[in-house]
């Protein structure tokens, strides 16, 4: 058969099946109404043509959820520091320093003159410090006044962390209208865990309202409960402690982080690796050594365990541990911070001191050999008292980073860590 006759005789065949379809169509719509059940059930298929094969698009388009879905911590952790890593490329090395230093300003007000100086040194974060019984809304402002002179000049603008002590008890910076009265540490260790919780998360609230949001608390150190707690200076005299055993510690603990926590407040949990085995208190003695931790001790962990279940800063202790590193404090203290808190902990958040500016346990070095040896050691934070010192730390950590390419690398992690905390507590504006 030619080629030229078979698309014809293809054509005629296919006339042929419709016309045959046509009629089975015609014939099954007209027998529909006399056919039984059981006669529907052998009929035919009716083959669809491709377009209504294709699957129907909705009329509508799909309801979107009215709340945001909650991301999980890890997806907040990375997109905090993502945004912490754009910002840093923007700072210059003297910027990085200034995130870098946490300076004590008094909670009742502080001049002009001192928060330019600050400000000349890109300062990041204040610190709160004495008493002030002026109220929450009167604190507010003080704090606006702060952020405005120091954060004014910057390109990016990031503001201030704001930091204070309300452990309460007997170590309560801000008080008046606006703020309650926590007890001690030690009557909040008997409460319920629930109740500290809800109790924190109010306390939270009212420093949130009044512009702080790193609160140096809770106190995660464990004071045995025999000999006299009250024996030990720092710890146990003023009943600063949650309880006397690790289980307990670390539950109040947690419970107290994370009700600030859910308050937009960080938290700081001290002292690492802790006071509660000391007799001297580092404020007001040079000669405080800690002769029972060990690098296996059951209470390093509940600082980690706590700062782990709420985003927590950690704070170190300016004591010596003789089974640790005898030689220096262990803010100072590489085997201490980097070592053991980093490598065998686990800890990578911000790491801040104790006080490097008017405790009498680390006067024998210089500002800025203080601030120096903090970041030497493997923390970021260097937190002093005395807005004097900020010239002189902030000089020698210059230099440093000039001189040094490992101090340069190590002034830029600490940043970033410090940044991303900011970013994790909404302090970037634009």
């Amino acid at each position: 058969m030619s080629r030229d006759v078979r698309p014809r005789l293809a054509v005629c065949a296919m006339a042929m099946v419709l016309i045959l379809v046509g009629c089975d169509g015609a014939s099954s719509t007209s027998d529909s109404t006399s056919a039984s059940p059981t006669a529907s059930t052998t009929a035919p298929e009716v083959t669809e043509s491709p377009r209504a094969m294709e699957p129907v698009k909705p009329t509508r388009e799909p309801v979107k959820p009215t709340r945001k879905p909650r991301l999980h911590a890890a997806s907040r952790e990375s997109t905090a520091q993502t945004t912490a890593r754009r910002v840093l490329r923007q700072l210059s090395p003297e910027e990085q320093i200034g995130q870098l230093l946490l300076v004590g300003v008094p909670a009742t007000g502080t001049s002009m003159n001192v928060l330019r100086q600050l400000a000349g040194r890109h300062v990041g974060g204040i610190m709160l410090t004495g008493r002030s019984e002026l109220g929450a809304k009167a604190t507010g402002r003080i704090v606006r006044k702060a952020q405005a002179q120091l954060v004014r000049h910057q390109m990016p603008a990031v503001r201030l962390l704001v930091a204070t002590d309300q452990e309460g008890g007997a170590v309560q910076v801000l008080s008046g209208p606006g703020f309650d009265d926590p007890p001690a540490a030690v009557e909040q260790g008997k409460w319920t865990e629930g109740r500290l919780t809800s109790r924190a998360r109010r306390w939270g609230s009212q420093l949130q309202a009044s512009g702080v949001n790193l609160n140096l608390a809770p106190v995660v150190d464990i004071v045995p409960r025999s000999p006299d707690p009250s024996t030990n200076a720092p710890i146990g005299k003023f009943n600063r402690q949650l309880g006397g055993s690790a289980g307990t510690v670390r539950s109040h603990a947690t419970a107290f982080a994370c009700g600030m926590h859910a308050a937009g407040v960080a938290t700081a949990v001290k002292h690492f690796p802790g006071l509660g085995y000391v007799r001297g208190n580092t404020d007001y003695s040079a000669q405080v050594v800690d002769r029972t931790i060990g690098p296996r001790d059951s209470g390093l962990r509940v600082f980690t365990q706590v700062a782990k279940a709420c985003g927590s800063v950690i704070m170190m202790s300016t004591a010596v541990y003789e089974r640790l590193d005898p030689r220096r404090p262990a803010a100072f203290s590489r085997a201490v911070t980097t070592t053991l808190l980093r490598d065998r902990l686990g800890f990578d958040g911000v790491v801040v001191s104790d006080d490097l500016g008017s405790a009498l346990q680390i006067q024998r070095w210089t500002p800025g050999e203080r601030a120096r040896m903090l970041l030497s050691a493997g923390g970021d934070l260097v937190l002093t008292v005395q807005p004097d010192d900020v010239p002189e730390m902030f000089v020698t950590l210059a230099a440093a980073v000039r001189a040094s390419g490992s101090m340069r690398a190590r002034v830029r992690e600490s940043a970033l860590r410090v940044l991303t905390l900011k970013a994790q507590l909404g302090l970037f504006e634009g």
